[in-house]
């Protein structure tokens, strides 16, 4: 497979699958033999339509999966899928902190950018609500970005 439609066509894969396909997507992230594919189908993992999945994804992130330096950047990919708004919201709000001991400081700004997603009004003042009694020591600025431009 040509390595430009390779990303695309995983994308679209996951999009698609089911939880054969997943299982699959899990065995090609663990065993992949670059980097790259590695990424790609870690990243796939997120693009799933079943709830049960992206939970499966998001416990990865907490559980040694993912690498800690990788979690944030894939929990943000579950709050950008429409199909997992709410799976990655829940799941951010009842683990706080442990992903606040678990992932790099520097990149929760990078997991926080996936809020971008919860701009529904359903979301927006459980966001606002959370944001103002956790705040981050780093990424206020993105947060403030991101409230200011979902309203």
């Amino acid at each position: 497979m040509s390595p430009d439609i390779a990303a695309a066509l995983v994308s679209i894969l996951a999009h698609t699958g089911d939880e054969n396909r997943y299982k699959r997507f899990v065995d090609e992230f663990k065993n992949a033999p670059t980097p790259q594919e590695e990424d790609r189908f870690m990243y796939a993992l997120a693009m799933f339509r079943d709830e049960h999945l992206l939970k499966q994804t998001l416990e990865k992130t907490l559980n040694g999966e993912v690498r800690t330096q990788n979690a944030p950047y894939l929990v943000a990919k579950v709050l950008l899928n429409p199909s997992g708004r709410e799976v990655g919201w829940t799941f951010i709000k009842e683990n706080w902190k442990q992903i606040l001991k678990t992932f790099p400081e520097a990149s929760l700004t990078r997991m926080i950018e996936g809020v971008t997603g919860l701009c529904e009004k359903k979301y927006l003042d459980d966001v606002e609500s959370f944001l103002q009694k956790n705040e981050m020591k780093q990424g206020k600025k993105t947060v403030e970005h991101t409230k200011r431009n979902c309203k």
